[in-house]
């Protein structure tokens, strides 16, 4: 029980780190400003 809770935590925080990943690179790719991609780069 504990480990299916833990593997979807781990799941989830994949799809959220993804998500914001993805969400980054529209901006970068809309505003096309280097200083955001030296930043996380």
């Amino acid at each position: 029980m504990i480990m299916i809770l833990y593997h979807k935590t781990i799941y989830l925080r994949e799809r959220y780190i993804n998500g914001v990943i993805e969400v980054l690179s529209l901006v970068l790719r809309k505003q096309n400003t280097p200083y955001l991609a030296v930043a996380f780069g």
